[in-house]
């Protein structure tokens, strides 16, 4: 799951993928709307490959869209 949300977002070229589109893609359909079994992937995702999960430089949560990876993180 954190594999296809990782590769999700890297395909998105620093475009913010928004969360229905990353449950209908690694989840589908019927996973449409939960967003706390997106939250928990993202969350253990950035542990794995962040320095300080609290303020994220990889996965970047965009409000009101999504998350993205930017393309030239700081």
């Amino acid at each position: 799951i954190e594999y296809d949300i990782l590769t999700t977002l890297m395909r998105g070229d620093g475009r913010a993928i928004s969360k229905n589109e990353l449950l209908n893609t690694v989840w589908g359909e019927q996973y449409a709307g939960d967003f706390s079994v997106l939250r928990v992937n993202i969350s253990r995702l950035r542990q794995k490959i962040e320095r300080n999960p609290r303020y994220p430089i990889y996965i970047v949560t965009v409000p009101g869209r999504g998350y993205c990876i930017p393309l030239n993180p700081p």
